[in-house]
């Protein structure tokens, strides 16, 4: 390991197996305190899929995606979720990670900070796709990776292959973070997406 593969002809960017994921990480939040690119990356998700990515966006989305927190604003409980919460309100993280656990994606008990931790972590994996679209809430970067990362003691019983990952440029936030089957139980406009990171394994929906 290195400092990263010399750029070539096709890509300018650096192979994340090279790092230590630590380093890899501050890398990555060290290009997010960019406010150009990320004018740059938002202009691409509202383009409809028409926006032309440089071969280094998608290190600049993963920046963008690894340093920001989890939307915490306080939040009513709905019914459902009251058992195992607790209580009537509770923040927008605490709901997301007591929904992963009714839906089986983590194990009981796992801490909020855990699946924040989880959700930072995605986009960052090596073998993670990356792609910016608009959804009717707004702009936004999504990541998905093979869900092969999670650790033992937070994986569901029902912890599908791939964990989705969704940020907002409106509220500069985490906006969610489950996993899925395949890319088909995703509700992604596919004919709209701008693609800035695709990996082998990944065949996109036919639109």
């Amino acid at each position: 390991a290195g400092f990263g593969r010399p750029p070539t002809a096709e890509e300018w960017s650096p192979d994340p197996r090279d790092y230590h994921p630590e380093l890899w990480r501050a890398f990555l939040r060290a290009l997010a305190a960019l406010p150009e690119a990320r004018a740059h990356l938002r202009g691409l998700a509202e383009s409809r899929g028409q926006g032309r990515p440089a071969p280094r966006d998608w290190l600049f989305a993963a920046g963008e995606m690894v340093r920001a927190p989890f939307n915490r604003r306080g939040r009513s409980v709905p019914e459902e979720l009251r058992p195992l919460l607790g209580r009537e309100r509770a923040t927008s993280l605490e709901l997301h990670v007591a929904q992963r656990v009714m839906d089986g994606h983590l194990a009981p008990g796992t801490p909020p900070e855990v699946y924040e931790g989880l959700c930072l972590e995605a986009p960052a994996h090596p073998e993670a796709a990356l792609f910016a679209y608009a959804r009717d809430q707004g702009p936004v970067l999504a990541a998905l990776a093979p869900a092969s990362f999670i650790p033992e003691e937070a994986r569901g019983p029902r912890l599908k292959a791939l964990w989705f990952v969704v940020y907002s440029f409106h509220s500069g936030t985490l906006a969610t973070g489950y996993s899925v089957r395949d890319l088909s139980e995703l509700d992604v406009p596919w004919d709209k997406v701008v693609w800035l990171k695709r990996p082998p394994w990944l065949t996109p929906p036919s639109p």
